[in-house]
């Protein structure tokens, strides 16, 4: 059994809710914020880590580095969602116990993608990854929001559990409404922090912003609806 680390609410909430599908993996430790992952992993060394991109903060290769020197995992998964282009292909060029899955995650997939490094014989002494430079986050002018933009009804954890609940109901939509609402929440903050070349970009990617934000609070509002009408209890 190989023990795993999780920095990130909504994944380790998707995997507590259905352990079975990464048999094999045992969760051990997770937090939602770096700083409380950090606190929680004080003086161990776990044979997986993963973590979620948007919980590596501005500069996340270099965070990256950094976590897998203080814990020296066998392998690192980061789950990214929307990024910047360059920061998806430094992640894909890591060395070969550092994996990039899309969001949002499969675990099956995950399971799988670590598990193939247990037959290729990668675990073993757990050497740190050689640290990589990373690119430095482009300055990003303030919006300035002319509509009020609603705060996500569903936390993180949350979302997470309706991913893997649909077995347990014998439907599917609250699964897929729920990876809908996280797309949305996740392009909502790329497009608030995405670079501006120009006052015109500015413009579009505030406009990008404030739709995908209306966009994601109607399938709120639709998760909202199906949850009561499945009577799913979301109190955890």
């Amino acid at each position: 059994m190989a023990s795993l680390a999780v920095l990130g609410s909504s994944l380790s909430a998707q995997i507590r809710a259905n352990p079975a599908a990464i048999s094999g993996l045992e969760l051990v430790r997770h937090a939602g914020d770096l700083g409380a992952f950090r606190e929680v992993m004080r003086g161990q060394h776990l044979d997986v880590l993963l973590l979620d991109l948007d919980a590596l903060g501005a500069e996340p290769l270099e965070t990256l580095t950094r976590l897998q020197q203080e814990f020296t995992p066998n392998v690192t998964v980061v789950a990214y969602g929307f990024a910047r282009r360059e920061v998806v292909q430094q992640l894909l060029q890591q060395p070969d116990r550092v994996r990039a899955l899309r969001k949002p995650l499969d675990l099956g997939q995950l399971r799988l993608a670590v598990l193939g490094h247990i037959v290729r014989g990668i675990f073993g002494q757990g050497t740190p990854a050689p640290k990589r430079a990373a690119a430095k986050p482009a300055v990003v002018p303030p919006l300035t929001l002319e509509v009020p933009v609603p705060a996500p009804r569903f936390t993180a954890e949350q979302l997470g559990r309706l991913q893997e609940m649909s077995s347990a109901i014998q439907c599917e939509c609250p699964n897929h409404v729920s990876t809908l609402v996280q797309s949305l929440l996740a392009f909502e903050a790329y497009s608030r922090n995405c670079e501006n070349r120009s006052p015109e970009d500015a413009a579009m990617h505030h406009l990008l912003f404030q739709k995908t934000a209306a966009a994601r609070a109607i399938m709120e509002e639709a998760l909202e609806a199906l949850v009561k009408f499945e009577n799913i209890n979301l109190v955890a």
